[in-house]
């Protein structure tokens, strides 16, 4: 890295008046995208390249001898951060949220017995599984405090790039840098949602608006805010700073995108094309020695939820009056969400048997909807909220007596839950309206199609690209 060199700048719309930064050198990448394909001759690059460096998230927690895992928001990393350590072959320091809802499900004796006794490991392992108080400066103090007891032992610290800690406590930026001194440690963010990359790719990262604030063209350079004077989109800038800390993202062409304009230290979780981490959970078996099992076999009793009871729902409804289903993705604002589900009891009770499946992380909301829409007539049936919403739209679609719901709407245009519609049953057509966030407008399909095909543009961009 160079020298630092501090710069101060006017942040347009970006919260922060006035911030201290360091610049990080890199190629010519401030019009990338005028030609995304651009070779780079960066040495980092060509370690991408070669291979030098590892882009496989299993090979990665792998070469560890310890993983510590821990997201405090985010059901889709929470469940992904349980995956990779049903996978690894290491030993595992598992911490959760006591205080989110969706993370008490998590089923300790049943994750711990997985852990001890049915992983498939390279020697005997130490695992535990702890519950801390949710903030990152907890999890990274005690990651920290292993790391220096344990200098010999070389150690992966996981945890969600979206909360890489409370921009507001100086503690937490200063325990967070200590944590990066460790010779012996690797920070790795993985992302909060996997259409979150694109939406800060489209909407800030490759714009001039945000590249005006943050790229130094005079340099050719970046510009690195100090932490502590972060904010939500320029906090992936900090992942150019530090050597040991790296970000992953299950998608591929997001990760080519982002080498080319400049990014530093972006993975992706997996080689293969089209390829997740569910995916290998449902593909690799357990350590028995005779008729060894799926891994997915104990996913459900890991996660303390299980998608057969919301099927028994489902059918429940549709043999009493063989009406289609169709599902209702939910949001955190209750006050959206009722507003839209007065809409669409509107259009379409008569047609379909409606089903909403609410925030994993606001429970309460699906408890009001609950309240006031399942009556005598059940108008709208409620499915748990906390289990994965792909758990009830996508896994088991296709599989016999499995679950799937004829058609969609989808209450934020760019939840990634939206993603899980490419499951070999339904198509985007199925989709019948969103609402817009940035909007604050519910829109309908057949009532304004140019509209909503603009709102779900990041949907179709991910559907046509992992056809």
């Amino acid at each position: 890295m160079r020298n630092k060199k501090i710069k101060i700048k006017k942040l347009l719309k970006y919260s922060l008046l006035v911030l201290p930064m360091a610049t990080i050198s890199c190629g010519n990448y401030y019009s990338v995208s005028k030609n995304e394909n651009k070779e780079q001759t960066n040495e980092w690059k060509e370690d991408i390249k070669n291979n030098v460096v590892v882009s496989n998230i299993l090979e990665l927690q792998d070469e560890a001898d310890v993983n510590f895992y821990f997201s405090g928001w985010g059901i889709q990393p929470f469940y992904n951060l349980i995956r990779l350590a049903m996978l690894s072959k290491k030993d595992v320091k598992y911490y959760y949220d006591n205080s989110k809802e969706f993370q008490l499900n998590l089923n300790v004796n049943e994750f711990s017995a997985f852990l001890n006794e049915k992983r498939k490991v390279d020697s005997p392992t130490e695992n535990s599984i702890e519950a801390i108080s949710g903030e990152e400066n907890e999890y990274y103090q005690i990651a920290d405090k292993f790391a220096k007891e344990n200098p010999n032992k070389k150690i992966n610290v996981f945890f969600n790039s979206d909360h890489l800690f409370n921009y507001s406590k100086k503690n937490a930026v200063d325990t967070f840098e200590e944590l990066t001194k460790n010779k012996n440690v690797t920070l790795i963010g993985i992302e909060d949602s996997d259409l979150l990359g694109d939406y800060f790719y489209n909407g800030f990262w490759n714009t001039d608006s945000f590249k005006d604030v943050w790229f130094d063209k005079e340099n050719n350079e970046w510009l690195v805010p100090t932490p502590g004077y972060t904010n939500r989109q320029n906090q992936y800038l900090l992942f150019n700073k530090y050597d040991n800390v790296k970000f992953l993202w299950s998608n591929k062409n997001l990760v080519k995108k982002l080498i080319n304009l400049g990014f530093k230290n972006v993975y992706s979780f997996l080689n293969e094309e089209n390829k997740e981490l569910k995916d290998v959970i449902f593909t690799t078996r357990d350590n028995a020695t005779e008729k060894a099992k799926r891994l997915s076999v104990y996913w459900p009793k890991i996660i303390g939820l299980d998608w057969r009871k919301e099927k028994e729902i489902v059918d429940q409804a549709k043999a009493k009056n063989n009406k289609p289903s169709l599902i209702i993705l939910g949001t955190n604002s209750y006050k959206n969400d009722v507003y839209s589900i007065d809409i669409i009891l509107e259009k379409y009770k008569d047609k379909y048997n409606l089903f909403y499946k609410g925030h994993p992380g606001i429970n309460y909301i699906s408890s009001e909807i609950s309240k006031k829409y399942s009556d005598e007539n059940n108008l709208v049936h409620v499915l748990e909220s906390q289990i994965q919403s792909e758990e009830l739209t996508t896994n088991h679609a296709t599989e016999e007596d499995g679950l799937f719901f004829e058609k969609w709407v989808g209450l934020d245009s760019i939840s990634s839950a939206l993603r899980g519609i490419k499951n070999g049953k339904n198509t985007i057509d199925d989709l019948l309206a969103v609402y817009d966030v940035g909007k604050g407008k519910f829109i309908v399909k057949d009532e304004s199609e140019t509209e909503f095909n603009e709102s779900i543009e990041l949907l179709t961009q991910y559907l046509n690209e992992n056809k």
